[in-house]
């Protein structure tokens, strides 16, 4: 399982999923990174509500009620607008660099980081935004 937002310049989200502005966003092309991946690669749109979803048995099968109790969050978490991708255990590689389209650097980030990655980025055509913040708001040169 994997998260993906459909935002990338949410200071909560950074603070909470970014170790307090010293990590990275990656950005997509989604419609690149669906035909770069494996076949039986899902993404679910995450279902926000107060309540948890009801779970019944029946002829639904394990992996698809996972798949639904994996899919729900509490509706404090609706800012996110989060997609969850679901794959078989193990390493889940694209073919393809080329879905790959930004990475946002966090304010915090490490010299050595920034530096390590922008070198990599640049070697692989790789556009880099580098945060700002000023008062309250990031911004994303």
């Amino acid at each position: 399982m994997c998260s993906f937002s459909e935002i990338h310049n949410h200071e909560l989200m950074w603070a909470h999923y970014a170790h307090h502005f010293s990590g990275i966003c990656i950005g997509y092309s989604v419609r690149l990174l669906l035909q770069n991946l494996p076949g039986d690669v899902s993404f679910v749109r995450m279902s926000y509500n107060e309540r948890a979803p009801a779970v019944v048995r029946g002829d639904v099968g394990p992996e698809k009620l996972a798949k639904m109790i994996l899919s729900h969050k509490s509706y404090r978490w609706l800012y996110e607008r989060e997609w969850r991708m679901f794959a078989q255990i193990g390493k889940v590689d694209y073919r393809s660099t080329n879905c790959v389209t930004c990475v946002y650097l966090g304010y915090r980030i490490s010299r050595g980081h920034r530096k390590q990655l922008g070198d990599l980025l640049n070697r692989l055509g790789i556009e880099k935004k580098e945060m700002g913040i000023t008062k309250y708001a990031i911004e994303f040169e």
